[in-house]
């Protein structure tokens, strides 16, 4: 709507630990400022002020407090400002001011709130609007196949989704699989990575087998695999294979292996981001590592302000320093993030915008809550973050930060081993 309306678009976006300061001007840093600090605006004041259009994204996760603000601002047409070390600012909401809200139906908002705001609810697609989206996805991606190709398509998505309850299947996995498609991957192998990684054998098989059921997939099978010359040695084994297949076919910048204790998740997950970062560049470190837990912040993986080191010879006292996640964003790296089921939900809600996948081929700019000069990270390509949690936990974290991933469950490496594999095991042990 902004871009037919040929107006700027401004977002921001909200968690559980929102705060109404974070709507209000902030002091930064700045070496060219004889106090060595100056203000900026913030997304909320800056369209606020210059009539531009704001989105708010996650309305629904806000405090009652910045509900509030939110409601007097615009009721008031104006925001008192106090900052300390200058006196009260009255700042005058524009006339084009137009503020736009989303969210998940997970969490009602207050009815006093909710009455400000024109309500357009976006229901589920059906099957003929699904088939309409991936025929223009299709000619998008310069994908040339049959109708009756994207007819099975969506008729296996819509058929199997209403199989499973659980899980949770959006137009993220149509757009992935024709994407992928669109590359000459293998059918099978893609429907098999996106829909079929995150289920344990026997439901694995269950979908396998509807998906042979269509015309169009019927005669499909599985590419022969081979691991690349450089993957570290280990005991090759089934699961193992299909793990590492469906982790290259990811649908996006990330993927969650999941699975029992002692499965081999963390292992399987630092090989495959250590092999990749030595293929992909000799350009810093190959390994970026970090395991989770409660206390984890969201600066850890993004960055924070702290002091300046040059605060002693010049005028800057506050700089941005960058979380190991952003240097990796920017280097084109692959991430694990261990045991990532550890950490509040407040660090999947503010991460969520990281993992939403963009096919217009134009490259992925990154805000970072913390760098107050608003300066976005510029995403690499490459980059990749792999999670890894406990497979009894996954249904406690975010659905909406889980269905912007593939899910992988690896399994028991062991199970129904043969005399020969064994022997190639203990070989590999000793």
């Amino acid at each position: 709507l902004s871009y037919l309306e040929n107006k700027r678009l401004l977002k921001f976006n909200f968690n559980s630990e929102t705060k109404v300061t974070d709507l209000l001007p902030k002091y930064i840093g700045d070496e060219n400022s004889w106090s060595g600090l100056s203000m900026i605006m913030g997304p909320f004041i800056d369209a606020y002020q210059n009539g531009y259009n704001l989105l708010l994204e996650d309305i629904n996760l806000a405090c009652d407090e910045c509900l509030n603000f939110i409601g007097e601002s615009i009721d008031n047409g104006k925001i008192n400002v106090k900052m300390q070390g200058m006196q009260n600012t009255e700042i005058i909401m524009h006339p084009d001011f137009r503020l736009i809200a989303t969210q998940n139906p997970n969490k009602e908002l207050n009815q006093d709130f909710i009455t400000r705001f024109q309500i357009i609810d976006f229901p589920a697609f059906d099957q003929y609007e699904l088939t309409e989206i991936a025929k223009g996805l299709a000619k998008s991606f310069n994908f040339n196949t049959s109708d009756q190709f994207i007819h099975d398509l969506i008729d296996f998505h819509m058929n199997w989704s209403s199989k499973d309850d659980d899980q949770c299947f959006t137009i993220r996995e149509i757009a992935a699989t024709i994407y992928k498609l669109s590359d000459g991957n293998n059918c099978f192998d893609i429907i098999m990575a996106i829909y079929g990684g995150r289920y344990k054998k026997q439901q694995k098989n269950k979908l396998k087998e509807l998906f042979l059921s269509y015309e169009s997939f019927k005669d499909m099978k599985p590419t022969e695999f081979d691991y690349p010359a450089n993957f570290p040695e280990c005991f090759h084994n089934k699961n193992l294979e299909e793990v590492y297949k469906a982790v290259h076919f990811k649908k996006g910048h990330g993927v969650i292996i999941t699975g029992t204790e002692g499965s081999g998740i963390t292992q399987l997950a630092k090989w495959v981001a250590q092999f990749h970062n030595k293929q992909l560049s000799t350009k810093g470190k190959d390994e970026f590592f970090c395991v989770c837990t409660e206390e984890t912040k969201c600066s850890d993986f993004i960055g924070s302000q702290k002091p300046s080191e040059n605060r002693e010879s010049g005028q800057e006292l506050i700089v941005f320093k960058q979380g190991f996640l952003s240097s990796a964003i920017e280097q084109g790296k692959w991430v694990v993030l261990d045991g990532f089921d550890e950490v509040p939900s407040t660090i999947c809600e503010r991460l969520n915008s990281l993992f939403d996948e963009k096919y217009d081929g134009a490259q992925k700019e990154v805000e970072t809550p913390k760098n107050l000069e608003g300066k976005p990270i510029l995403m690499d390509e490459n980059f990749c973050v792999i999670c890894t949690c406990k497979i009894d936990k996954i249904s406690q974290m975010s659905p909406a930060f889980i269905n912007r991933f593939d899910v992988i469950v690896l399994e028991n490496q062991l199970e129904n081993i043969e005399e020969k594999e064994l022997r190639d095991l203990i070989s590999i042990l000793m």
